[in-house]
């Protein structure tokens, strides 16, 4: 059918986008101010301040789309050497700290978080992608679960033309969790 041969060549453009932007990219230790950023956003969420908490989540979001930004700019710059080293960004740190916060109860910390966790999926979509599908069919408090799906209807709402190759996982998680809403 149609949308199915659409659906695979979207899935073959993502996968070669990434190929191209990956080439030579090589696992890095994270850098100090990511580690820094990561740990002030840890602490901030156990301030008993909203406004602190949102503030913490809002730094990773800056910080992930900070790295985006530049690894855009200067692969838009020069063609990516085979044996040139680039920095990486870890992005499962960021995202295990954002899908706690999503579970926060004031409304822009949570949020913030949805937003934060879809800036992160636009450093490695194929890897960030598949992990939140995973957190939203386990997680089993229902508020959060519908928090991750904000999350996750945000992250391929950024995908663009790519969004169909994510259409076959969305559809099943979210009737699965559909499915767990009405059994509950």
């Amino acid at each position: 059918s149609p949308t199915r041969r659409a659906a695979s060549f979207a899935q073959l453009a993502v996968d070669c986008r990434a190929r191209i932007l990956c080439r030579g990219m090589a696992p890095q230790k994270s850098s100090q101010e990511e580690e820094d950023t990561l740990l002030a956003a840890e602490k901030s969420l156990k301030d008993p301040h909203p406004a602190e908490r949102a503030h913490g989540v809002v730094s990773l979001t800056k910080l992930a789309r900070a790295f985006v930004s530049k690894r855009d700019a200067r692969n838009a710059a020069k063609i990516v050497e085979v044996d040139e080293e680039q920095e990486v960004l870890d992005w499962r740190p960021l995202a295990r700290v954002c899908v706690k916060a999503l579970g926060d109860d004031e409304s822009y910390v949570f949020l913030a978080a949805a937003h934060a966790l879809s800036a992160v999926a636009d450093v490695i979509p194929g890897e960030v992608m598949p992990y939140l599908l995973e957190q939203f069919e386990t997680e089993k408090r229902e508020k959060t679960r519908r928090r991750l799906g904000e999350a996750l209807v945000l992250s391929v709402r950024r995908r663009g033309e790519a969004a169909p190759a994510y259409a076959q996982k969305l559809g099943r998680a979210f009737a699965a969790g559909a499915a767990n809403d009405r059994a509950e």
